[in-house]
């Protein structure tokens, strides 16, 4: 008989080696016992969202959520991020993503989440929408750069910095008043960014007043490619500064693209834009299901502020 049950930190911990060896049978990449612990315990909301289906003993599923917080002006909502589904492939065709995401969906509920989001690409999302009642807020392109060997970038007018560690001062960069976006503070992005264990990544910032940060902008190296992940840009002038010290770092890495996501209309978007990025697979579907019917206003993309490093996949 197939048995769902919500995992605590200790019964999770204790299930890392079958939770890898699941992911073996479910997907062709790999992960590990460090990664596993980061993303799933670590999380700075120190809350477990996990939901497992055992036959007997045997862990045969897996469906998980990352919290987070979405800020908007003078208002906040504990929400969730949907994490990698796993199924047992012995055990496909029963229904289980099904069952294991509603079951979470309730526990969520009780524990007053308004919601989950989420990544899913072109397979998964008629699935998540037919099967978990999710509505797709948009589809989000690739918007990409291809390096030219010889960029004039002229000469720098600020001091633009390295905080790979996150030591300055972050308080300021949250500032998408009429927007949704995630709320990310000095120990969300260096969780994020600098404790993940898979990636090692450049966070280029400047600064005002000391080491409080006006602007940044966080990259990392992807096979031939430069991923522009998380941005926070105060005005035109410190874009130009950020992006000429990312193009520098892709010339000297040899690298030969650079991508990033921006939502159309923004500032950023047309930014990246006039650097002739432009739109390139892959794309995906930014989702949700809200538990709260009368926050429609969510389902609009417009009102949301979205970057590349806030799907988990990057």
């Amino acid at each position: 008989m197939i048995d769902y049950r919500l995992l605590s930190f200790s019964e999770f911990n204790d299930l890392i080696e079958d939770f890898i060896l699941l992911y073996g049978k479910c997907f062709t990449g790999k992960t590990n016992k460090n990664f596993i612990k980061w993303r799933y315990i670590k999380n700075p909301l120190k809350e477990l969202l996990v939901a497992a289906a055992f036959d007997d003993s045997k862990l045969i599923g897996i469906y998980a959520a990352s919290p987070i917080i979405i800020n908007t002006e003078g208002f906040s909502m504990k929400m969730a991020e949907s994490l990698n589904t796993m199924i047992d492939p012995e055990y496909s065709g029963k229904g289980m993503f099904k069952d294991l995401a509603n079951f979470l969906y309730e526990y969520m509920k009780e524990k007053e989440y308004f919601g989950i989001l989420g990544f899913p690409n072109f397979i998964a999302n008629p699935t998540f929408e037919k099967k978990l009642g999710w509505k797709t807020i948009s589809e989000i392109p690739t918007l990409e750069y291809k390096i030219q060997s010889k960029l004039n970038l002229g000469h720098s007018l600020v001091d633009v910095k390295l905080d790979n560690d996150f030591q300055f001062n972050y308080s300021n960069v949250d500032k998408y008043k009429s927007k949704f976006h995630i709320k990310k503070g000095r120990e969300f992005l260096a969780w994020r960014y600098r404790m993940n264990p898979r990636d090692q990544c450049n966070n280029y910032v400047i600064t005002e007043k000391g080491n409080n940060i006006r602007s940044f902008m966080i990259v990392k190296k992807y096979e031939d490619q430069l991923n522009i992940l998380d941005y926070y840009i105060d005005c035109k002038d410190d874009f130009e500064e950020l992006i000429n010290s990312v193009y520098k770092f892709a010339i000297k890495n040899s690298l030969l693209r650079i991508t990033t996501w921006a939502q159309f209309g923004s500032n950023e978007h047309y930014y990246f834009q006039k650097k002739r990025f432009k739109n390139q697979a892959p794309v995906v579907y930014f989702g949700a299901n809200f538990f709260k019917e009368k926050y429609e206003d969510l389902y609009d993309y417009k009102n949301w502020v979205i970057t590349m490093g806030d799907c988990n996949v990057y």
